[in-house]
């Protein structure tokens, strides 16, 4: 009881001075459903397929987009960063010219064939949300 009163004191206290603690939410946290990764693996394919290889872990043209190789290549980055990659260069042959439900979901499959956990909600290109979401190696 005088611990819960100490926090909301202090809480109370940082709030009067204007004081703020940043947050921090990893794409470890849930920023997509499995059904949505499942339906992104299949768009994933026919979209990305032709450079990041059939199974998506790199091609004549492009690296690997799954597994270590994003890990190694994105972990540290928000999932804003990600997106405006994703959104605004691919696919090569046709950059941005997916509609936003084919990029939310072959994002989803990307983290999720990662090793990131799914969650409650649908992830979103357009959430202003992504740029709190940092990108942890599972």
């Amino acid at each position: 009881m005088k611990r819960a009163i100490l926090v909301f004191g202090v809480m109370g206290l940082m709030a009067a001075l204007g004081v703020t603690v940043e947050q921090t939410v990893s794409a470890q946290s849930g920023t997509f459903t499995a059904e949505q990764a499942t339906r992104g693996e299949t768009a994933a394919q026919q979209a990305c397929g032709a450079c990041h290889g059939g199974d998506l872990m790199g091609g004549d043209f492009a690296p690997g987009m799954l597994g270590a190789d994003f890990v190694g290549r994105w972990d540290g980055e928000t999932l804003d960063v990600l997106v405006t990659k994703i959104t605004q260069t691919m696919p090569l042959d046709r950059p941005g010219q997916l509609d936003a439900a084919e990029y939310n979901d072959i994002i989803a499959y990307v983290l999720q064939a990662s090793g990131f956990s799914a969650g409650d909600a649908e992830f979103d290109v357009d959430a202003a949300a992504n740029a709190d979401v940092t990108i942890v190696a599972p």
